[in-house]
């Protein structure tokens, strides 16, 4: 066997070592975070929310930020959580700037999810077979995105003072327009939490952003707060039956555009 063929053999042979290191050590904080999440019996945090979409070719953009409350608890079998989110929208066109206000209340009672939204003038809730993901369950949000993107853990790191798991997922299949090339997801070590959700495009933009602070963990909660009560008027649509009736358009009210800003708005 000549050098050159040996050193090919090791080069191989040490890449091969290397991935399945990689595979086990994903794996192993795979269960870490399990294992912390299947301790917990609560969690209060605050949260914010930061989308941007552009479609440079006709130079429209929308930007969407939010802020809100997510609040779980476990009691036996029974999981329950409650989400709520208000969320500001603006849509750029070259003539004109639009402005949309949202609001969504999400609640799980450990038995079925009551969703309300309130948009355009319009407030609709429904009832829907509780979703175990949107609880904040990380195996969960993991398998999720490993149906689609291939995960690769990269590393220990801090946000907001928490020490973090980081992982990143990158889709399995990419086409040239998919502005979304990676996404890092940032789990909290103590409770498997997933504290930060950042969507990049190939050059480090951030077009997607969920971030969670003021953690509070084993806290107590009331019960009333995965209560569903629907506002006097509001019919609840039974959509664990079928599928919900769509909503009545309606076109965004818009001003007149504004000289664009030197620096686009960052979250």
């Amino acid at each position: 066997m000549t050098q050159v063929t040996r050193l090919i053999g090791v080069t191989v042979a040490l890449s091969a070592l290397a991935g399945a290191a990689l595979g086990d050590e994903l794996e192993d904080v795979r269960k870490k975070i399990s294992d912390a999440w299947a301790k917990q019996t609560s969690l209060a945090a605050k949260y914010r929310t930061y989308t941007r979409v552009e479609y440079a070719s006709v130079n429209v953009s929308s930007e969407t930020r939010g802020e809100g409350v997510h609040e779980f608890a476990r009691q036996g079998d029974k999981v329950r959580a409650r989400i709520e989110l208000n969320a500001q929208t603006v849509n750029r066109a070259p003539d004109r700037v639009g402005h949309e206000e949202q609001t969504i209340l999400s609640i799980i009672d450990g038995d079925v999810n009551y969703r309300m939204e309130q948009f355009r003038g319009e407030i609709r809730a429904i009832k829907l077979k509780a979703d175990p993901q949107a609880t904040g369950a990380p195996d969960l949000a993991l398998d999720f995105h490993a149906r689609t993107e291939n995960l690769k853990y990269i590393g220990e790191q801090s946000v907001g003072g928490r020490k973090v798991y980081v992982i990143e997922a990158t889709p399995k299949k990419l086409g040239e327009s998919d502005a979304v090339k990676k996404a890092l997801l940032y789990f909290d070590q103590e409770s498997g939490f997933l504290l930060r959700l950042e969507s990049l495009t190939g050059d480090d933009r951030t077009v997607q952003l969920i971030e969670y602070t003021d953690i509070k963990l084993g806290v107590p909660i009331p019960e009333d707060r995965f209560v569903f009560t629907p506002p006097p008027g509001v019919e609840v649509f039974d959509g664990t039956q079928g599928v919900p009736p769509p909503p009545k358009p309606e076109r965004p009210t818009f001003k007149p555009a504004q000289p664009p800003a030197t620096q686009p708005a960052q979250p």
